[in-house]
Order: structure tokens, then C-alpha cells, then sequence
């Protein structure tokens, strides 16, 4: 047995006549634009599913946030969704779903805010009375100013 060397088996006749024939198409191509196709109706069936959930059909999806939703016994985390006119939040924690929709021309007032005084990571949106305060962002200050951004065009104010 020392000493044995393993040769590579020879190629079957099919694939060495698939090889040389120029009329064939390389497989990986296939299988790319299979894989191109299947995220493209991904992608179709995500959106589609975040224009019902945000009651936001026909209107683009800008930007996704993820962050957490503060209620006074727990946070939630999830994903902020802004739109043209519209921003959400969704959030489904071991089956408990959480959502919330906010209609930019409703909205009163966005602001940063710190949590525990020192953490700068916190948006309040307040609406009619009640706020909506959305924490833990990687990056508020883009959130924030996109949001800002949204609610100044539903004005046709500037920014």
C-alpha cells in the first residue's frame, strides 16, 4: 500500500461531449440565473408583504433601520421601514408581533433623544399626543435625519 498513488478517474464521454460542444451553455450560468430569479421573487414577495403589513402600496421603501421599540416594560427589538410618506416598525419577538405605522403628515415632532442620560442611540416621534421611541440604532443619526428628511417633503418644506 506505501507508495499507491490515486489516479483521477477519466470523465465520462457525456460530459467530455457537453464540454466540447460550443452550442452548450456552461451550467453555472444556469444555475446564476436560476439563483437571480429566485431572489428576485424574494425580494418581489418581501415587498409586497412589507406594502401590506404598512398599508404603503405603491410607495418606495427608502431605507431599513434596525433598532429596538421602548415600552415601559420591555424592548422590543426590530426593524424600522421609511418610506416616501410612511414609516414602520415591525417587530416579532417568539410570536408576539409588534407593529407600528406612522403617517409622516401626522407626526408632530422628531428628535433625538439619550436614554439613561448618557446613550445617544434614541429617536422619540410623537404623534397626536402619544410618542413612539425607538432606540438602539448602529447608526441614529442617518435614521434620524432620513426620517427628518421624509417629514419636511410631505410638507414640501425644506429640510
Amino acid at each position: 500500500e506505501a507508495g499507491r498513488t490515486l489516479a483521477r478517474p477519466a470523465e465520462p464521454a457525456c460530459m467530455l461531449a457537453a464540454q466540447a460542444s460550443e452550442a452548450s451553455v456552461p451550467i453555472y450560468s444556469q444555475v446564476e440565473r436560476e439563483h437571480a430569479s429566485a431572489n428576485s421573487i424574494v425580494r418581489d414577495t418581501y415587498y409586497q408583504a412589507l406594502e401590506r403589513l404598512f398599508d404603503v402600496h405603491g410607495e418606495r421603501l427608502l431605507a431599513s433601520f434596525a433598532c429596538a421599540l421602548e415600552t415601559p416594560q420591555i424592548q422590543f427589538p426590530g426593524k424600522l421601514f421609511v418610506f416616501e410618506t410612511v414609516a414602520g416598525f415591525y417587530s416579532n419577538v417568539l410570536g408576539h408581533e409588534v407593529v407600528e405605522v406612522v403617517q409622516l403628515r401626522r407626526v408632530d415632532e422628531i428628535s433625538k433623544r439619550n436614554l439613561a442620560l448618557v446613550l445617544p442611540h434614541a429617536i422619540d416621534i410623537s404623534v397626536q399626543g402619544k410618542t413612539l421611541t425607538l432606540c438602539s440604532f448602529a447608526n441614529r443619526e442617518e435614521a434620524h435625519a432620513l426620517l427628518r428628511e421624509r417629514w419636511a417633503a410631505v410638507f414640501g418644506a425644506p429640510v
